[in-house]
Parts: structure tokens; C-alpha cells; sequence
């Protein structure tokens, strides 16, 4: 009976509402199987149809509203994850231009390395091989085998994203490798791509495939564009200890504070991932709200500033990003 409670109340949850959303790349990538990037066509068209038809707020101005109890319905907040260089290259002039504001989680340790973001590289790797593979990768104790055909038999599919079931073998060893790779501590991470460089050769990326250069910081922050703080590696907190993950919160926090020049309040949790325990560490570390990525729209009556959700724009025509919003779930 209880179960049959619950989901009556989930069913007859109110849908739409003040929603935060949650995009990373401004960007047409060769291959993209986590469905990051919004091409900046879809993008400018999005913040146009958000700025004529929802009220488009600051984070901390929508954070603000919210605590006093006076957010529009109808408010939305931009958040981009990581620190991608198309941010500034592209997402900054189409906000500017259409008068939007975003704030920016930046992943602070990655800011000026020149190394792209490991679940790229991994992407460019084993989707985009030419050649037939057949071998062997070592993580810790696991051992993983990989079988490639030539990519002439068997040809990218662009559109597969990695959450869904995987249909061929480049899919398949895409998948179990970010599987075996996204927990593991950065040491072992690294260790693993080390041998992956070794078995795969070298992998040339797009500049804009990187994370922002150290000056492009100061290039981003403006009158509409603000700076939060992502952890330094995009490691997922809860593979830390307690005391590493207070830690990389507030050297996170500091770092993002001396690339942008300005107080950071805000925090995005990498991948999402989060705890009660997390959550509790994110005020501890100095952050007045953080954002995690649970697909829901704002519920003003229960609401938890260091945990809010946000929804995953893909790469929609603004009308679709309308209809999504209007659909999603308190």
C-alpha cells in the first residue's frame, strides 16, 4: 500500500517550475557519447527563447529568491560545467549578446594543464580508431579485453549516448573502459592512460577541446558571466576520503577565487556525485549553495542550497528546450 502511495504522490507532482540547467560544451565534437556538447547554433537559439519566455536569473541572484521565498516560477539559471575553452569562444559572446547571465564551474586543476578532460580523450580513442585493436588493459587487479574491427566495418554511431545499451564493440569498450576508470584514484587513473597512450598511439585533440588557459579566466568573468567551483580534477568526491574531500572543495574554491579575481559562492559536485555527507562538506568548505544533477525542477517548499537539482539541456531547438521544461518534474 505504501508503495502504491508513493507513487501516486510522484505521479501527481506539479511539473515545471524554476529550474536550473546544467550544460557543459558550446561545441560540434567529432564524437560526443556523453551528449555534452550544445552546438552554439542550438545554444543561441535556446537563450534566446529562455530570454523571451522565462525569467533568466544569476545563480546567486536565484539563489537568493529562493531562500527569501519570492523565485518566479518561471526563473531559470545557466550553469556550464568544466572549464571547456569553447565557453569562452563561443558560449560568452552569444550570452552577452542576447543579455543572459551563467556562471561557470571551472575545473580548477585542469585550468591551463593543456590536457584534455580524460572521458574525451577515452571517446577520440576507441570510437574513432581506425584500425583493428585486439589487447589488453590492466586497472589495479582488473583485466579488460578490447577487440577493435577496422572503424571501415564498422562505422561510428554518432548519435549513441554511453548510458544507453551498447550495440558494437567500439561502444561496448567505451563503455567498460569509463566504467573501470571513473572511480579510480587520479594516480591509478593516470596509470591506466599511460597504457592506453601505449596501446593506442597518440590522440590529437581540437584546441577547444581543452580546458580554458589560465588568462581565459579573466577573459570569461563579466557583468554576465560569473565563476563556480568544480573540484580541482573532476574527481568524484565520494571516491575520496572524508579528509582529501574537504580538501579539494576548499583548495577548489580558493583556486577558482585567484584564476577569476572575485569571491566564488557557488559549487558543482563532479559527475554529479554526491552524498549526504558531501552535501554537509560543500558549507563546511565555504559555499553558499552547490548544485548536483538530478533532473528536477525547484521545489520551493523543500529545497536543500548545497544539494539543488539541474536538468541536462541537449542539443534542442529552443522550443524543445520549452516543452522540456514545462514537462520536468518538481
Amino acid at each position: 500500500m505504501r508503495r502504491l502511495v508513493r507513487r501516486i504522490r510522484r505521479w501527481f507532482r506539479p511539473r515545471g517550475g524554476p529550474a536550473i540547467l546544467m550544460y557543459h560544451r558550446i561545441a560540434t565534437p567529432e564524437v560526443d557519447p556523453w551528449g555534452l556538447a550544445v552546438s552554439p547554433e542550438r545554444f543561441a537559439e535556446q537563450v534566446e527563447a529562455l530570454h523571451t519566455y522565462r525569467t533568466t536569473l544569476s545563480m546567486d541572484s536565484f539563489v537568493a529568491r529562493l531562500r527569501s521565498g519570492d523565485l518566479p516560477h518561471d526563473a531559470v539559471a545557466l550553469t556550464l560545467d568544466d572549464g571547456y575553452s569553447d565557453n569562452l569562444r563561443c558560449a560568452k559572446p552569444i550570452l552577452e549578446a542576447v543579455g543572459v547571465p551563467a556562471t561557470v564551474f571551472l575545473a580548477t586543476g585542469l585550468i591551463g594543464s593543456g590536457e584534455g578532460f580524460w572521458w574525451d580523450e577515452l571517446a577520440r580513442m576507441v570510437l574513432l580508431r581506425v584500425e583493428p585493436l585486439a589487447t589488453t588493459l590492466t586497472v589495479e587487479t582488473d583485466c579488460l579485453q578490447i577487440e577493435l574491427p577496422s572503424i571501415a566495418l564498422q562505422k561510428p554511431r554518432v548519435a549513441w549516448r554511453a548510458w544507453e545499451r551498447p550495440v558494437t564493440a567500439r561502444e561496448q569498450a567505451y563503455q567498460a573502459i569509463w566504467q573501470a576508470l571513473w572511480l579510480r584514484a587520479p594516480g591509478n587513473r593516470k596509470a591506466a592512460f599511460e597504457q592506453l597512450r601505449r596501446i593506442f598511439g597518440p590522440v590529437h585533440s581540437n584546441p577547444q577541446d581543452l580546458p580554458m588557459a589560465v588568462e581565459d579566466v579573466r577573459k570569461l568573468v563579466s557583468d554576465w558571466v560569473s565563476i563556480g567551483a568544480h573540484g580541482r580534477f573532476h574527481q568524484p568526491l565520494i571516491s575520496l576520503p572524508a579528509a582529501a574531500r574537504l580538501d579539494d572543495m576548499e583548495r577548489s574554491r580558493e583556486e577558482a577565487e585567484a584564476l577569476s579575481g572575485l569571491p566564488v559562492t557557488g559549487f558543482a559536485y563532479p559527475h554529479g556525485a554526491c552524498n549526504p555527507e558531501t552535501v554537509d562538506m560543500a558549507g563546511r568548505a565555504g559555499y553558499r549553495w552547490a548544485c548536483a544533477a538530478n533532473e528536477n525542477a525547484i521545489d520551493h517548499q523543500r529545497f536543500t542550497l548545497h544539494s539543488l537539482p539541474r536538468i541536462a539541456v541537449g542539443n534542442w531547438s529552443g522550443q524543445t528546450l520549452l516543452a522540456n521544461l514545462r514537462a520536468v518534474r518538481v
